[in-house]
């Protein structure tokens, strides 16, 4: 579906005016991003197939005025959110999914999710063994959350895309997330992950360390990733720089610089920053750390969080061109009145990298 943007009587502000189904549009997004990065059109339209088939059964439906279920994926509750990742040579695409099915309930969320993992499970490039080895761990028949298990897919303009899925370490109570953690690492052969997790936060005796997200690349190679997610909720900058010993590279301060650089001050923040430690190869080595700090409601507008990420890209040695290009094509109000941009992800263990996540801002007021 294609988008027609015209003026409103705002003569300074375009409106999106088709694709007012989920499908359409993700689609229309995903095609100007795609665009913005200068992907082949075959490129493109493999994406946009890709993108719908998981959408399949419920990307057709209207969006409404307001969200059929609180998802929390976007900011305004839609079950689609679209990031892009730049390195200094390279620039991808992806996409945050939660599959809501016809008749959204939490039950039944969680079921349409488990059937999009075995659906994709026949695709090039994708094996869900170690999904099926722990999906007994997280999801429940009676989840206490609306959010049970979110998919991911991650697309270069000419490679292989790359499905992972994030689980909800709090589906059975705030309280269980490390047990639940511990479980499922210790199914995936990762014990000594775990411990490196449980020193480095102190046995998690302070609530606030609990894991928010558990994600799981679906390949079959092994170096594939295994993620773990804390939200650090109430803390300073320094505060969340105490995870910086997990890395193996940089110096002390780097977190908290980043916090500063993006967010402008030292904490605590309206929304918490969250951080996640990747494994991946040997059992105890953690392989990287990225920081992710929410751009909305700590930074005004889209404007504002702009000038902020340009300024860390060009730090770490990232041309933001390509940055701004996917804004102006991706984002239809001026940005000094849009918050489309919900978070920004940095990390530099094997190069550096930063994350822009861009939500379709559907209900926004």
């Amino acid at each position: 579906m294609t988008t027609r943007l015209h003026r409103g009587s705002d003569s300074t502000e375009l409106t999106r005016t088709g694709g007012r189904t989920y499908a359409g549009i993700g689609l229309d997004m995903l095609s100007a991003f795609g665009t913005a990065l200068g992907y082949s059109r075959a490129g493109i339209d493999r994406m946009s197939r890709d993108f719908s088939s998981m959408l399949a059964g419920w990307g057709d439906l209207p969006v409404g005025t307001g969200p059929r279920y609180l998802s929390g994926v976007a900011n305004d509750h839609m079950p689609i959110e679209f990031s892009l990742a730049w390195t200094p040579d390279t620039a991808n695409v992806r996409a945050l999914i939660e599959p809501l099915g016809a008749y959204p309930t939490p039950r039944s969320v969680q079921a349409e999710a488990a059937r999009l993992v075995r659906a994709l499970a026949v695709r090039e490039g994708v094996s869900i063994g170690r999904y099926l080895a722990i999906e007994d761990v997280f999801l429940d028949r009676e989840p206490m959350s609306p959010f049970s298990l979110w998919h991911s897919v991650v697309w270069g303009d000419r490679t292989t895309p790359m499905h992972k899925v994030y689980f909800n370490p709090r589906v059975k109570g705030d309280g269980a997330a490390p047990e639940l953690v511990r479980r499922a690492m210790t199914r995936l052969g990762r014990r000594k992950s775990w411990r490196v997790l449980e020193t480095a936060f102190g046995g998690f005796a302070d609530p606030r360390d609990h894991p928010v997200f558990f994600s799981l690349d679906l390949v079959g190679s092994p170096d594939s990733r295994v993620k773990v997610y804390f939200r650090h909720e109430g803390m300073t900058a320094a505060q969340i720089d105490r995870v910086d010993p997990l890395m193996s590279y940089g110096e002390r301060g780097s977190l908290a610089d980043v916090c500063g650089r993006v967010l402008g001050h030292a904490g605590p923040y309206r929304k918490a920053p969250i951080t996640c430690v990747t494994f991946r190869g040997e059992d105890g080595v953690v392989d990287e750390v990225t920081l992710h700090l929410p751009l909305s409601p700590n930074l005004p507008n889209d404007a504002v969080a702009a000038d902020r990420v340009s300024e860390l890209m060009r730090h770490a040695g990232i041309d933001d061109a390509g940055y701004r290009a996917a804004l102006a094509a991706g984002i239809t109000r001026p940005l000094e009145r849009s918050t489309a941009q919900s978070w920004a992800g940095f990390k530099n263990a094997h190069q550096p990298t930063v994350t822009v996540y861009i939500g379709p801002e559907v209900y926004r007021p």
